[in-house]
């Protein structure tokens, strides 16, 4: 974890205490533990738990930089443990954007991202990371190119900013990796 999301992952977790007290805080209902969402994604039950994946963004109205995945688990839907981030934006990243949780053809857990480059935020590819048994511990495929860019998708052409890879169905084999 890179200084700057280490001290933005600090910092909501250290606004959780008063965004349990707030009366508006919803107490069956996942939320972020301090802040506010953008988009929730990555659910899966895995394991006799429920998985989800969302983005905390610490300043409102900005989701362009500092914004982070958080991830979360129940087996009952209703209580919910906070986990570490699955991964974390390098410096060369501004951010990462969503896309979906899946098992590839052996039965081990992948998420796929969208990888949001400093230098051509427009220029988003599409990556992806395996995760643990327990889906706590994930670990970025390494190499280049990514599995999908614009110029390869196979579909029309359109300005960039595409974002959230998501496969259908979700247990899908994924012979691509």
């Amino acid at each position: 974890m890179n200084e700057k999301n280490a001290s933005i992952f600090q910092e909501i977790l250290a606004d959780m205490p008063a965004a349990f007290a707030d009366a508006g805080h919803p107490g069956f209902h996942l939320t972020a533990p301090a802040h506010f969402t953008i988009d929730f994604w990555g659910a899966i039950k895995h394991n006799d738990y429920y998985h989800i994946m969302y983005h905390v963004c610490p300043k409102p109205g900005d989701f362009q930089e500092d914004t982070v995945f958080f991830h979360s688990r129940s087996q009952n839907l209703i209580d919910w443990e906070l986990l570490p981030p699955p991964i974390l934006p390098t410096d060369e990243e501004l951010r990462l954007n969503d896309g979906c949780i899946c098992l590839d053809g052996s039965g081990n857990p992948v998420m796929l991202y969208t990888r949001v480059p400093k230098a051509h935020p427009l220029l988003r590819t599409h990556h992806a990371a395996y995760g643990d048994e327990n889906l706590i511990e994930f670990t970025r495929i390494c190499g280049d190119p990514p599995f999908l860019t614009l110029e390869k998708h196979g579909g029309p052409a359109f300005q960039g900013g595409w974002s959230d890879p998501y496969v259908f169905p979700p247990r899908a084999e994924l012979s691509w990796l």
